[in-house]
């Protein structure tokens, strides 16, 4: 959300999925209005980075356009449940 420019507002939590195939780092899919931000914004990629420890979790994002620079970074820390990661 910070990368797209709207914070946890404008774009709902469901519109951005982390996906892992096994043996692959993680991806972000983007869908509805996280999409449709992400497309006008020229943003063709976004990198996220996870890591988790028993009590804390942080997950680091790198929005890239077109162009090939950064459009928005985003580093979100906060506490883990059972070990899982949270991003933001």
């Amino acid at each position: 959300m910070k990368a797209l420019g709207t914070g946890v507002r404008g774009v709902s939590w469901r519109d951005i999925e982390v996906q892992r195939r096994r043996g692959q780092a993680p991806e972000i899919v983007l869908h509805g209005r996280a999409k449709a931000r992400a497309e006008k914004m020229g943003i063709v990629r976004v990198a996220i980075s996870l890591s988790h420890s028993r009590d804390f979790a942080i997950a680091s994002v790198v929005a890239e356009t077109t162009s090939g620079g950064a459009a928005g970074i985003a580093k979100t820390s906060a506490p883990g449940i059972d070990g899982k990661a949270i991003t933001e």
